[in-house]
């Protein structure tokens, strides 16, 4: 009997790999607690951000041409490439309204995360309390983003549990340009990319929430519920790891 056979007939397929992430946060439990309390029930009168970078996107400039799709044939794009450089992207999400704020810069620093910061506040009505959801980078909780906060007590950060980037909404919005845009795309600059990138991301938001009949609660409940949905199996998997390994806090994720 052939190896193949073999592995068929008991079901087993040793080429397929599965990776997980595993957080050791030891307050893991109370920080997407509050991170999915600010999506299924936020403040009165107050707008609940999501805000991440993306970094290093490429404008990439294929040296030869992409072959177009045709019938019984894929796309095709050429091996070679020009690199233009590379942005950076700041985004924020509106979690109740769908909107989105879009910022890119070529530097990467806590300077220009505070600069977005003051992009949002200066969006929002005078004296509006928000409430910004971010990641653990260190650009994020230098002593220039704690002057901020306290410059502008009405402006709260709510950082994600460590290794769970995923529990931020703006991630989905990510993968979509990345699918969409970045990955398929040839862009001549960095002006190129930008120009691109913006056009989606305004594209995107109209059909997600106009076009097609979706209002912005109608998406914005669909997204929370698969956060939540997400986030609820995670705990449970992490209260079951730690009943399995007292003393011990981690958590997988698949």
């Amino acid at each position: 009997m052939m190896v193949a056979q073999v592995w068929r007939k008991h079901g087993l397929k040793p080429r397929r790999l599965e990776r997980y992430m595993a957080s050791n946060d030891p307050h893991f439990e109370k920080k997407a607690a509050n991170v999915i309390g600010l999506y299924l029930n936020p403040p009165a009168h107050a707008a609940t951000f999501c805000v991440d970078e993306e970094t290093h996107i490429q404008a990439l400039d294929r040296k030869d041409p992409v072959l177009p799709l045709s019938p019984g044939r894929l796309e095709r794009h050429g091996f070679e490439y020009y690199r233009h450089g590379t942005l950076s992207v700041h985004t924020a999400f509106n979690t109740q309204t769908g909107e989105l704020l879009g910022k890119t810069a070529s530097p990467h620093t806590s300077a220009e995360f505070v600069a977005f910061l003051t992009d949002i506040v200066l969006n929002q009505p005078r004296g509006q309390e928000t409430h910004v959801i971010a990641d653990n980078l260190s650009s994020h909780k230098t002593e220039q983003v704690k002057t901020f906060l306290a410059e502008h007590p009405n402006v709260h950060l709510h950082f994600t549990p460590t290794y769970s980037s995923w529990l931020n909404q703006v991630e989905l919005w990510f993968g979509r340009i990345e699918r969409d845009v970045i990955g398929r795309g040839v862009f001549t600059s960095l002006a190129d990319l930008n120009k691109k990138g913006c056009f989606f991301g305004r594209l995107a938001a109209r059909l997600a929430f106009g076009v097609f009949g979706a209002t912005a609660q109608n998406v914005n409940n669909w997204l929370q519920l698969r956060e939540t949905i997400k986030a609820q199996a995670l705990l449970r998997q992490h209260h079951q790891y730690k009943c399995a390994n007292a003393g011990e806090v981690s958590v997988a994720v698949k």
